[in-house]
C-alpha cells in the first residue's frame, strides 16, 4: 500500500538510509546517484545527508541498533521507488529481501 508522500519525513528517511548504507558498507551518495542519474547538461546536486541527519537527530529520530530483515523493509517502504531498485539491487539487499 502506497502512502501520500509526506515531506516532513524526507530527513527522518534520509538519516535512515544513510545509517543502514554506512553499517553495510555502501556509499549513499554514489547509490542515489545510481538511482537518480542526471540528464544530459543536468547539473547535479547531492543530497544534503549531513543536514538532513542533524535536522533527524533534532526531531529525534530513533535508530536501529541492528538492521535486520524488518528494519530493511521499514525503510524500504520509506523510500522511492527508484532508489529502493539499486537499494535491493546490493548483495546486502538481495539478502534481506
Amino acid at each position: 500500500m502506497l502512502l501520500p508522500y509526506d515531506p516532513s519525513c524526507d530527513a527522518c528517511a534520509a538519516t535512515l538510509y544513510v545509517s543502514f548504507c554506512r553499517v553495510y558498507g555502501l556509499e549513499p551518495v554514489g547509490l542515489f546517484r545510481q538511482a537518480y542519474p542526471p540528464t544530459p547538461g543536468e547539473r547535479l546536486i547531492d543530497p544534503p545527508f549531513p543536514l538532513l541527519e542533524r535536522l533527524a537527530r533534532w526531531e529525534g529520530i530513533s535508530m536501529p541498533s541492528v538492521w535486520d530483515r524488518t528494519h530493511f523493509h521499514h525503510l524500504v517502504r520509506l523510500l522511492a521507488t527508484t532508489l529502493v531498485t539499486c537499494l535491493t539491487q546490493t548483495p546486502i539487499g538481495k539478502r534481506l529481501r
